[in-house]
């Protein structure tokens, strides 16, 4: 970077500006979010809050706050708008770039502190404490009654997160978002899987409509592919992934009579792209329900380019623009060492104690509650066949025993 012209605020305090590529990255927010304007000419003189500019300025590359405080003050704003409901806060990330999963731990924490009731929905397979104890049972994965037996013990989305950061191995940066999740539990944050149910088959991972819900949702939204299976990533399996993330999400919102509801999922949820059609997307689903949407893509110089669709309607109350954390990549978990390093940078300049990346002690002492978990109810399961038709009366009194 080169030095630049001086800056000066309205209360004296003086900045220096250092190249052109930190003046776009303003410009582009004074475009796009409230309380910013800019005069673009040879000068470059700003009218910008002292303190938000004094953020954005002087901030360590590695501090996620900024980021995180945009996203809070416009949803904040979204609140006004409509007090009497809650606010679906919809956070699209690229899965590989572990900046986002930080920032979405600092707005949680940003909101919490604020004393307001939210919870969290992730893009995972709802059933996945099912599967995880099928699989270390060893048992097939028998569907309908004695997964709705499993799942039943997990109200509070507790034993999935634990199941999750005990046993699964196959994450994009594994140690971000086991991170993450963890903090979720230390946060005492009601957590939910909202993806509808997959498996893999041959080279890539299909719906899986053994899973009673699943399976409903195929039917409904697609007949003529019921009897087929549908890939999590074809244009149908998008849209019906999507219908259940938006059931489950209002589910867990009214149940938990949150305030702001922080749906994480891929970017090519939040309103579509190319194949993926903006009225089978989250933001159009969640405002087809008549809930108030915020959306964040937290890589707004992409999203910009692919939000091209005729059917696109968002407000600009309803999309906060210009977020462009740092875009450092990892591919799923290549160089496990220097993403962990690459963490506690992030986490530290964020204000957050780097300890908690490690996280392997933590592994250990999840995987050894689910397992104890996982023995009791094997023990019932040995019991029953799934198809038996009075299983469902003898499982209720199991439950009542364990």
């Amino acid at each position: 970077m080169c030095e630049g012209t001086g800056l000066k605020s309205a209360d004296g305090l003086k900045f220096v500006f250092l190249d052109r590529g930190a003046a776009d990255t303003i410009h582009n927010k004074a475009m796009y979010n409230d309380g910013f304007a800019y005069n673009d000419d040879d000068s470059s003189n700003f009218d910008l809050p002292t303190q938000k500019l004094a953020r954005w300025l002087k901030r360590d590359e590695h501090d996620m706050r900024p980021y995180a405080e945009e996203i809070v003050e416009k949803a904040l704003k979204r609140l006004e708008v409509t007090p009497d409901e809650p606010l679906i806060l919809l956070i699209g990330e690229s899965h590989n770039m572990p900046s986002h999963p930080v920032i979405q731990m600092l707005v949680l924490k940003m909101l919490q502190d604020r004393r307001l009731n939210v919870s969290f929905g992730r893009e995972m397979s709802h059933d996945l404490l099912f599967r995880r104890f099928c699989k270390q049972a060893g048992r097939g994965e028998e569907s309908g009654i004695f997964s709705d037996y499993v799942m039943s013990h997990d109200l509070d989305g507790l034993l999935s997160l634990q199941a999750l950061i005990g046993f699964e191995n196959n994450l994009y940066i594994e140690d971000t978002n086991k991170t993450l999740l963890n903090f979720m539990i230390k946060k005492g944050v009601s957590t939910r899987f909202n993806d509808a149910a997959s498996r893999a088959a041959d080279t890539q991972y299909m719906l899986d409509d053994r899973d009673i819900q699943t399976e409903r949702l195929i039917r409904d939204l697609y007949p003529e592919h019921a009897e087929h299976l549908i890939g999590v990533i074809e244009k149908e399996g998008m849209h019906i992934r999507n219908h259940m993330i938006v059931q489950k999400a209002l589910s867990h919102a009214k149940r938990t009579q949150a305030r702001i509801y922080v749906q994480q999922c891929g970017f090519n949820h939040l309103v579509g792209k190319s194949k993926y059609l903006y009225q089978h997307s989250l933001s159009a689903l969640f405002k087809e329900a008549q809930r108030s949407v915020l959306v964040v893509p937290l890589e707004s110089s992409s999203f910009g380019k692919n939000k091209g669709n005729s059917d696109y309607n968002l407000r600009d109350n309803e999309i906060l623009w210009g977020l462009n954390p740092p875009e450092k990549r990892f591919k799923n978990n290549d160089n496990p060492e220097e993403q962990k390093i690459y963490l506690k940078e992030l986490l530290k300049a964020s204000g957050f104690d780097p300890a908690l990346a490690d996280i392997d002690d933590v592994i250990d002492k999840h995987k050894e509650e689910m397992t104890a978990h996982f023995a009791r109810w094997d023990k019932v399961a040995r019991k029953f066949s799934a198809n038996d038709a009075g299983l469902l009366p003898a499982l209720s009194y199991a439950m009542s025993r364990l």
